[in-house]
């Protein structure tokens, strides 16, 4: 098992430092030259601050690090950041989402071009994120292929297929955002809730089953052919409120329809369980302080729905209950209702 660990360990340093050497040299937005790394969140700065501990924060799913034993710290500085944009784009095209103000308005704004160009930012933003993995995958891919020794070779570029997907959303979301129209998303969630959650994050998740099983989304599906539609999930904790926002694009929804309908039927902190749930099981840009991370170690549901998405089933097959031995694949959202509520 030693051996296992240190070849784990050793595999995920290669990958981490090769991905840092992947850079871009124009910004994805407006094509020009970046000067620099401008160092981009996909989180608000403000949103990350409500709760940072001693300025380190994790990812929900660092409850368990088999590798080095440890937790896996982030300074606010590090928590879902991306580097493709130059500073004017960054510092300008989501200005209004990362306004505290705006985001008090968005209940009463949500089905306006107002809102409507709030949540285009907040789900560019997501897309920008996503596209750069899988950017530093495809670079990452290059590398280990270059490798004389390494096999087997990889078989097909599929990072590279989800980056154009990503890049036709992004282009996309920039017309709606320069458009100035409304209803194009369909949202199954807005509330501000008059409390600060223990949790933040914006990420986007290609749901693959409903509550029932059914497939929306056929992750594991190469095919050309087989399209991946994403929810855009956001938990922002500010001014001791929280919003709780779930969404996607209008043309969408039909195919999401089995899952966001049953969410949209939820009351209350059952609904927020559900979307808690959701995140945890699907994501790994959810991030907490140290206090919260340990609340959900000894939370054994919480537990279950933020490992899940682990590739290593050694480390599922490690924990004591039946419950926790199912694999990435199969694992469903049952229980959601009886986990504790960090939102």
């Amino acid at each position: 098992m030693e051996k296992e660990i240190k070849a784990i360990k050793e595999t995920k340093e290669f990958i981490a430092m090769t991905k840092k050497e992947f850079k871009v040299t124009n910004c994805v937005l407006c094509g020009k030259a970046i000067d620099g790394k401008c160092n981009s969140h996909s989180v608000p700065q403000f949103v990350l601050k409500e709760l940072r501990d001693n300025s380190k924060l994790f990812s929900v799913n660092s409850v368990i690090d088999y590798t080095n034993g440890g937790l896996s710290l982030k300074g606010i500085n590090n928590c879902g950041t991306f580097h493709l944009l130059c500073p004017n784009c960054d510092g300008h095209v989501f200005s209004d989402y990362e306004n505290k103000e705006f985001l008090d308005t968005l209940p009463s704004t949500i089905t306006s071009a107002f809102g409507c160009k709030i949540m285009a930012e907040i789900m560019l933003k997501s897309c920008l994120l996503e596209y750069y993995k899988k950017q530093q995958d495809h670079y990452f891919q290059d590398a280990i292929n270059r490798i004389p020794e390494y096999e087997p070779k990889y078989i097909g570029d599929f990072s590279s297929i989800d980056a154009k997907d990503y890049m036709n959303q992004i282009n996309n979301l920039k017309s709606i955002i320069s458009s100035n129209s409304s209803n194009r998303f369909h949202v199954s969630c807005c509330r501000i809730l008059d409390h600060k959650s223990k949790i933040a994050g914006q990420p986007l998740i290609a749901i693959r089953n409903d509550m029932q099983g059914k497939i929306l989304n056929d992750v594991f599906n190469c095919d050309l052919s087989n399209e991946i539609v994403d929810t855009q999930f956001v938990v922002f904790p500010y001014n001791n409120k929280t919003l709780v926002l779930v969404y996607c694009l209008s043309e969408h929804y039909p195919k999401l329809r089995s899952f966001l309908d049953y969410l949209e039927s939820l009351n209350g902190n059952k609904q927020l369980r559900l979307i808690q749930a959701t995140i945890f099981s699907y994501s790994e840009e959810i991030y907490v302080n140290k206090e919260t991370l340990d609340m959900i170690k000894n939370d054994k549901l919480s537990l279950k729905f933020a490992i899940c998405s682990l590739e290593k089933k050694e480390v599922l097959s490690n924990l004591e209950t039946q419950e926790m031995e199912e694999t990435p694949e199969t694992v469903s959202l049952s229980g959601y209702n009886k986990m504790k509520l960090f939102i």
